[in-house]
């Protein structure tokens, strides 16, 4: 007998082989010869991958709530609470989006996207924020946010944003 734990192989690479099957023969034993099927490649699609996103806010309460609900859509949050973590964490880190409060200690969001953008242009950073005048979101965009989401938090556009990235 032999066992192997090859670990998860949803979104392995696999090697093509044109056999559909395997046959082991045991000459000392031909009551042992048997047959076994090459498993079908699964499929590994970017839905199947884990989201990684980051959560910036010096507001606990919010990071936390967040947090829970990022978790039941099956992202993996990390969380930053100013703007100048913020930038640490995507230097060190491979995030799918970012979602940042505009108004917060060290470092604000608008300063923070404003450097991050430098070097990371493709990166989908939101704004979370209360204030959604036109100014204000005039403002964002022109320090290079995706787009903005308001707080209190509207949970459908969150999580519509969410199924959105690849």
């Amino acid at each position: 007998t032999l066992s192997v734990n090859p670990g998860e192989l949803k979104c392995s690479e696999w090697t093509e082989s044109d056999r559909s099957d395997i046959h082991i023969e045991n000459k000392e034993a031909p009551s042992l010869q048997k047959t076994a099927e090459i498993p079908e490649r699964p499929t590994c699609n970017q839905k199947d991958k884990e989201k990684s996103i980051l959560i910036v806010d010096d507001n606990k309460v919010n990071t936390q709530l967040l947090e829970v609900r990022l978790k039941k859509m099956g992202v993996t949050p990390a969380i930053a609470f100013d703007g100048l973590e913020a930038i640490a964490f995507v230097l060190n880190n491979n995030f799918d989006l970012v979602l940042m409060d505009i108004n917060m200690p060290v470092m604000d969001g608008v300063t923070s996207v404003k450097l991050l953008r430098q070097k990371y242009t493709k990166l989908p950073i939101y704004a979370l924020t209360g204030s959604l005048d036109d100014a204000s979101i005039s403002e964002y965009d022109a320090a290079g946010f995706t787009g903005h989401l308001p707080k209190p938090f509207d949970w459908v556009k969150i999580e519509a944003l969410v199924t959105s990235i690849q």
